[in-house]
């Protein structure tokens, strides 16, 4: 399986992900466990056709949840047919929107915690201190990830959050 945008060859656990990442993306990832939340951010760091993909997704996502019109039922079918596409592995990309410019902020209050209290926090403190509800502190996170500002490392128990 390749990347269709740069036709980079896509890791075969990345198919395993595919939907986790949307999830993540758009800020569906109730539903994920903790456990599972942490192995996404983990491989989106390992792997940089993920992290564009993921970049992808949270810009339709943000593109389509700016839209004006998304209770009539033209909306939600254009919105069921991105979605499936999505899903299937078809990439579209859309301008910055709100949205987007949103987890760019978020991104950034979590990055300024790490700045002011150390290059390494352990996750569920840093939850706590960014004051952001979790699915917008997922968002803020994967894209701190994807663009390679911080790792995921597990110490024993812990999980931490630490700067590049």
């Amino acid at each position: 399986m390749a990347n269709e945008k740069t036709g980079q060859k896509l890791n075969p656990e990345c198919k395993d992900y595919r939907l986790d990442i949307v999830d993540l993306a758009t800020g569906e990832n109730a539903s994920l466990d903790p456990a599972r939340v942490k192995k996404v951010l983990k491989h989106l760091a390992g792997c940089s056709a993920c992290r564009e993909a993921f970049l992808g997704y949270e810009e339709i996502y943000a593109a389509a949840a700016t839209e004006k019109h998304t209770k009539t039922p033209e909306f939600r079918q254009k919105m069921d047919d991105l979605i499936s596409r999505i899903k299937s592995g078809d990439d579209a990309s859309k301008p910055k929107s709100e949205t987007v410019s949103r987890i760019i902020r978020d991104a950034d209050t979590v990055y300024q915690i790490l700045e002011k209290d150390g290059t390494q926090v352990i996750l569920p403190d840093l939850a706590s201190r960014s004051k952001l509800p979790a699915d917008k502190f997922h968002q803020a996170l994967g894209y701190l990830v994807c663009m390679e500002r911080i790792n995921l490392n597990d110490h024993g128990t812990n999980t931490f959050v630490e700067m590049r």
